[in-house]
């Protein structure tokens, strides 16, 4: 194999890998969330470990030394059964996070998991402390009709038309906008909220409000949010 050829495959490679795990640690939504970038892992190790493979064989061949060829095809072995099932991959996402930290200064907020098993959290919204409880995994934020109120939204004038009753619930909700909440130092404005028709599913915080920060993850029972 020629080196003009071996030096494409790895710069493709390497570009390849950097789009993901850059997607992964900064704007996972490019990719179709983590869910569909934690897909890509495996064949990428897969490809990578391949490409190797056929280059040390070729080298061998031709009498040439592949020290340094071994170490890559180790590492990106590695890489591998990270995805295929050891769950290793949270430690090496751990791991970027924590240099992507030191080289950007990123600073951050943890939340502890309460005792009921969730992230409770005090915002100011407009000015008003209400309480909310963290779901970094669900699409919305909610208010109650109670809190909406207390916010100066008038609740008699909003249309429920959207379905959120989870099983046999009929609890629906309206669309409203917050100019401002504040959670500490997590500031996001001109929010996009639904309020509950009957306020059964309580004040929610949900991805629509962790999406204006560069990243967030729990981990065992604590939730990171990185500005």
């Amino acid at each position: 194999m020629s080196r003009t050829a071996k030096r494409w495959f790895f710069i493709v490679f390497i570009a390849c890998v950097a789009i993901v795990v850059g997607c992964d640690m900064l704007a996972p939504q490019l990719l179709g969330g983590r869910g569909t970038i934690g897909k890509l892992y495996l064949p990428l190790g897969f490809v990578g470990g391949l490409g190797l493979v056929i280059i040390i064989v070729l080298e061998i061949a031709q009498g040439r030394p592949v020290g340094r060829r071994l170490l890559a095809l180790v590492v990106i072995a590695l890489l591998f059964v990270m995805a295929v099932g050891l769950d290793l991959g949270p430690v090496a996402k751990s791991v970027l996070r924590i240099a992507a930290a030191v080289q950007h200064h990123v600073d951050q907020v943890r939340f502890a998991r309460a005792a009921d098993g969730r992230f409770h959290v005090k915002a100011a919204v407009d000015g008003v402390d209400i309480d909310f409880v963290a779901e970094s995994e669900g699409r919305d934020t909610m208010l109650t009709p109670e809190d909406a109120r207390r916010l100066g939204i008038d609740v008699s004038s909003l249309t429920f038309n959207v379905p959120i009753g989870r099983g046999d619930s009929t609890e629906t909700a309206a669309f409203a906008q917050l100019k401002r909440l504040e959670v500490g130092p997590l500031v996001a404005t001109d929010l996009q909220v639904l309020v509950s028709s009957t306020g059964e599913s309580g004040n929610v915080l949900g991805k629509l409000f962790f999406m204006q920060f560069k990243d967030w993850y729990e981990k065992d029972d604590t939730l990171t949010v990185q500005y």
